[in-house]
């Protein structure tokens, strides 16, 4: 397939002279180099960084899932509403 790209006159240069080290075309270097750079896309997708999410303590006994919503968002409420008093939290299952 014949197609027309647009090269920075730089790495034209480079990629000729690449090409002319190694006694091939141009074009079957620049098919080369591409294939090469497709390859190693593929392989490794970019990295990123861990998201790393705030942990909320609510003051419930682990496992405990006896408690209903109504009272979970009525502990959760006196909760917030009393920030700055020391916490007293009750047994949810009992």
């Amino acid at each position: 397939m014949e197609t027309t790209s647009d090269l920075n006159d730089s790495l034209h240069a480079q990629a000729k002279s690449g090409a002319a080290r190694l006694h091939i075309p141009l074009t079957r270097f620049m098919e080369q180099a591409l294939r090469r750079q497709l390859k190693a896309a593929a392989v490794s997708p970019p990295s990123s960084k861990p998201i790393v999410l705030p942990v909320f303590r609510l003051g419930l006994k682990p496992a405990c899932h006896c408690i209903s919503l109504n009272r979970f968002y009525d502990q959760l409420e006196a909760e917030t509403q009393h920030d700055s008093a020391p916490r007293q939290h009750s047994d949810p299952c009992s």
